[in-house]
Parts: structure tokens; C-alpha cells; sequence
């Protein structure tokens, strides 16, 4: 059965056999019910068809289900795809679909070279010594979530981050919660690389 999933008129290609293998490892009745869920038959006729390649760029390709990370964490094992720390990844991939939402694309390619070289610099060095920690991972979310909200905040009230100045930011702080100081890192950036004036953020309260 596994093999005839893996098949096109008769024939499984020899690039995956891995795939097979880890399938058939817990043996027949185990097997069989994988390729019972629609979303293990997806993935296999997406890899038999070559839609989809064996890799693990292939896989993030794929709608997100238990069925993709059952498969990776069954390969990465058998070792027919490299470790990596999937933290990291999801982490890489959340932050270029929040992105998204920034309508400018000058400053949505600024918010992403901050998240790139501001966040994801760092934590890629850390990795060496541990995976990233889901703190670490939900504090990179919040600081992009506010640089996102801060751009479009300022498109929304006639203006733009090349024009942001020190009035624009004490009415971001002032009129929302205290999630707006989650910007505070992409400000300081932006003021490092010289991408609006330099200028105090502000450290009291924000009203909420």
C-alpha cells in the first residue's frame, strides 16, 4: 500500500524511498493509517509528482499540519534531511507573512532587514549553542508585531517612516496600550541607520 502511494504506474521513483522507509517503521497497521488522513495522501501525491521536493524547503511549501511535521521529524531522524531548529524556521517563515501586511514595499523590505539583521542574526549565532527558546521566539514576534503596527499607523495618519518625527511617536504612545512600546527596538534601529531622525524615545507610561 505504502509503495503503491509512492507510485506512478507501477514505478517509485528512487528519491523516495526514505519516504517509504519511515512510513513502513512502525509497521503495517501504522502505516496504513497515515495514508488513511487526506493530508498524508496530499503530501505523498505532492512528492510523487515532484510538486513538492524532498527537502525542507519543499515541506514548508505545504499547508502546515501534524502529517508534514510527523514526516520531517521521521526523516530528520532517519536522517534523509538535516536537523534544524524548527523554532528558527517557523520563526523566519511568521515573520515574512506578517511583513506583509506593510502596503509600502521600501518599507516593508526595511521592517524585514531589521527583523533579518537585528533578530535573526543574533538568534541564528545562538543557535550554535542552543535551539531558540519559545521566550526568545515570542519576543521577536512582539517586537515585529510593533514595528508593523508602528508603519501602518503612520500611513494611516498622512504620513510615512522617512517623515516620522518625535510628535508622530508620542501620539503612537499616547493613544494606544503599552504594547506600542514593542516598537521601541525598530525605532532605535531605524535611528541607528540614520532611516528617521534621531531623537529620545520616550520611557514613561503609555496610557492604556
Amino acid at each position: 500500500m505504502v509503495r503503491d502511494a509512492l507510485s506512478r504506474d507501477g514505478v517509485m521513483t528512487p528519491c523516495l524511498q526514505p519516504v517509504h522507509d519511515v512510513l513502513v517503521a512502525s509497521g503495517a497497521k501504522a502505516g496504513l493509517k497515515l495514508l488513511a488522513k487526506p493530508s498524508t495522501r496530499t503530501i505523498l501525491d505532492a512528492l510523487v509528482d515532484g510538486i513538492c521536493q524532498l527537502t525542507h524547503a519543499g515541506l514548508d511549501a505545504l499547508l502546515p499540519n501534524k502529517s508534514v511535521a510527523f514526516l520531517r521529524a521521521a526523516l530528520v531522524t532517519a536522517g534523509a534531511l538535516p536537523e534544524r531548529d524548527e523554532r528558527f524556521a517557523a520563526l523566519e517563515q511568521w515573520i515574512a507573512s506578517t511583513t506583509a501586511a506593510v502596503t509600502d514595499d521600501g518599507e516593508r523590505k526595511l521592517v524585514r532587514r531589521f527583523a533579518t539583521w537585528h533578530h535573526l542574526r543574533r538568534l541564528r549565532r545562538e543557535t550554535t549553542k542552543h535551539p531558540v527558546t519559545a521566550t526568545q521566539a515570542t519576543a521577536v514576534r512582539a517586537s515585529i508585531r510593533g514595528a508593523v503596527a508602528l508603519l501602518v499607523w503612520l500611513r494611516e495618519h498622512g504620513t510615512e517612516l522617512g517623515l516620522c518625527s518625535q510628535v508622530h511617536l508620542d501620539e503612537w504612545i499616547d493613544s494606544g496600550s503599552t504594547t506600542r512600546y514593542d516598537a521601541r527596538g525598530f525605532v532605535e534601529w531605524c535611528r541607528r541607520n540614520r532611516h528617521i531622525s534621531k531623537g529620545p524615545w520616550r520611557s514613561r507610561p503609555a496610557r492604556s
